[in-house]
């Protein structure tokens, strides 16, 4: 029998770990020895290797565990620190929401959000001209306006009982001729995805009475989208502004009545001057004698017209510029009406003036401008009045006064 090799081949596959451990204790898997000494020192190398493995994995789970535990520690802190400044957040806008002098209103705008989206999907494209065309339509959006919260200020300015009261959806009624553009405008904010709207409103309080305001309507942005579900509302009250804005156009009209009264009580005066006037310059100097009189007569009671009208338009004006300097001093009453009368064209209506009393009636005035004001009382009567002209005198120890 022939000698045995000091080598074995396997002749077969070695697992590639077994493989890698023998290449570690210096021998080739494919020439293993006959010699099974090698085993235990392999042995002795495979534990090794597979000790300082299960140290090295005791240390890598201890790193991992002190890790996720100061990970773990990490994120409550974070999250301790959002839910204190997501709270002192809170508290300052509640803060600020309440005790703010303007009325403010959330609201939560999400279903009208989902009504838009549902109308732009059945292919309405001009929003305004849908809602003005289905007053139903648009009554409906405004009833899915839902009040979350409402500050003192606006139960005060809608006269409220207190702010409870005004929580909840808002009634489809809301909508009606005066809120009608304020609603519309908040919708094509939504629709244009614009952030905020303003327009005048027309409120109407608890108690049916009515205030002007300026509504401000604003949707917060989270990241690049809204949210509607928390959309600030705020109405400054304007009434006394567009109180004070109706009297200067109501004065700015009476203003541009009385200059084109005045243009016209300066045309008809003047007209006959310049008429009568040509008149006079056509006519020979010997004839017309009588007619010449007439005319002057006219001219000088035209001219006369005139110079009045011209004193009420600067005594309207320097009233108006606060530059009218009034006196009082005793004005005799029936001297005045006398004067007046004596200054007065002849009409076809005869002026019926009390005698002079023996005592004179004095009262305290200004007489330029007491002359004025019997002047355009007598004037108004010979225009407006009856056949006669009729003054009556009243003395009272306290007040004189004088009916025309």
């Amino acid at each position: 029998m022939a000698r045995a090799n000091s080598k074995l081949t396997t002749g077969v596959s070695i697992h590639p770990i077994l493989a890698r451990q023998l290449r570690r204790a210096g021998l080739d898997p494919d020439d293993i020895p006959r010699d099974l000494g090698w085993l235990g020192d392999l042995a002795t190398e495979v534990g090794a290797y597979y000790e300082e493995l299960e140290s090295i994995r005791n240390s890598l789970e201890e790193s991992l565990r002190d890790a996720y535990a100061e990970i773990q520690t990490l994120e409550d802190t974070v999250d301790d620190l959002k839910s204190a400044g997501n709270t002192s957040s809170r508290e300052h806008y509640l803060n600020l929401f309440e005790r703010t002098p303007i009325a403010t209103w959330e609201e939560d705008f999400t279903m009208v959000a989902a009504w838009l989206a549902e109308l732009r999907a059945s292919g309405v494209v001009d929003l305004a001209t849908h809602l003005e065309s289905d007053p139903d339509e648009f009554q409906r959006g405004v009833g899915l306006i839902e009040v979350t919260n409402v500050n003192a200020a606006a139960a005060r300015l809608v006269g409220a009982a207190d702010e409870v009261s005004l929580i909840g959806p808002l009634a489809p009624e809301a909508l009606d001729e005066d809120s009608a553009p304020s609603f519309l405008s908040q919708f094509l904010a939504m629709w244009n995805l614009e952030e905020s709207a303003r327009t005048p409103v027309v409120g109407t309080r608890f108690d049916g009475t009515k205030f002007d305001g300026l509504i401000e309507w604003h949707a917060p942005k989270v990241g690049r989208a809204f949210d509607y579900s928390r959309v600030l509302v705020t109405i400054v009250d304007i009434t006394d502004q567009k109180a004070v804005e109706r009297e200067a156009q109501a004065s700015l009209k009476s203003r541009d009545e009385f200059i084109a009264s005045v243009t016209h009580e300066l045309r008809t005066p003047l007209a006959a001057v310049m008429g009568f006037a040509e008149i006079l310059r056509a006519m020979d100097q010997g004839d017309y004698e009588e007619e010449r009189d007439s005319l002057l007569g006219i001219i000088a009671n035209q001219a006369s017209d005139l110079s009045e009208l011209v004193e009420d338009l600067l005594t309207n004006t320097r009233s108006e510029l606060g530059q009218l300097d009034i006196v009082s001093v005793p004005v005799n009453i029936h001297a005045q009406l006398a004067q007046v009368r004596e200054a007065r064209p002849d009409t076809d209506k005869p002026i019926m003036i009390p005698d002079r009393p023996d005592v004179p009636v004095i009262a305290s005035g200004d007489p330029q401008r007491v002359r004025q004001i019997l002047r355009n009382l007598i004037t108004n009567a010979h225009r407006y009045g009856g056949p006669e002209i009729a003054i009556e005198v009243d003395a009272q120890p306290e007040i004189v006064t004088v009916r025309v």
